[in-house]
């Protein structure tokens, strides 16, 4: 018998715009997290090409401050990332290693992956499709159930199948590293 975590892991999706007041919430639209097995989160970021990469919090106001740009916004959520998706037609289908200024589970690395624009308007509206099937805090919704949405498609070919994906977080979706 194996013990540990089935590859069919949980999925649950939400917006970080969903739970805000109207006027900070706007701030985050575009913007969602993917969780795999309440362990591994993959945050989708909408349009950054402004912003980078390079990806740097030097544009960022100082700690503490309020935000009140979108793409501040954004780009602070990107930092934040272990594994982020973000829009941009110069790199799409690339993806590259940057450091969080702001780690807070001890790794530095963060990992982005590149998207057309077309791919990710798809995956945002099969975002918003699965915060209304997988998006309770106490999603049971599970990964073959979903498997044919674009969103999870994405995950299994670009993210948890690249060399970026930490190995803790692999043996927690019941993958061999």
């Amino acid at each position: 018998m194996k013990l540990g975590f089935p590859p069919n892991y949980h999925v649950r999706v939400d917006s970080l715009a969903w739970s805000l007041p109207d006027g900070e919430a706007a701030l985050h639209e575009g913007t969602y997290r993917v969780d795999l097995n309440r362990v591994v989160v993959v945050t989708f970021v909408d349009d950054l090409a402004v912003a980078g990469p390079p990806w740097s919090a030097d544009s960022l106001p100082e700690p503490g401050t309020d935000l009140t740009d979108p793409v501040q916004a954004r780009l602070s959520v990107l930092l934040s990332a272990v594994y982020a998706v973000t829009p941009n037609a110069a790199l799409a289908g690339r993806s590259e290693r940057f450091e969080r200024p702001w780690a807070a589970d001890g790794s530095r690395d963060g990992a982005v992956f590149y998207t057309g624009v077309e791919e990710f308007a798809v995956l945002r509206a099969d975002l918003e499709e699965l915060g209304d099937i997988a998006g309770g805090v106490h999603s049971v919704v599970q990964r073959d159930t979903l498997i044919e949405h674009p969103v999870i498609r994405f995950l299994e070919d670009r993210v948890l199948d690249s060399p970026w994906l930490r190995a803790d977080h692999a043996e927690a979706l019941g993958r061999d590293r």
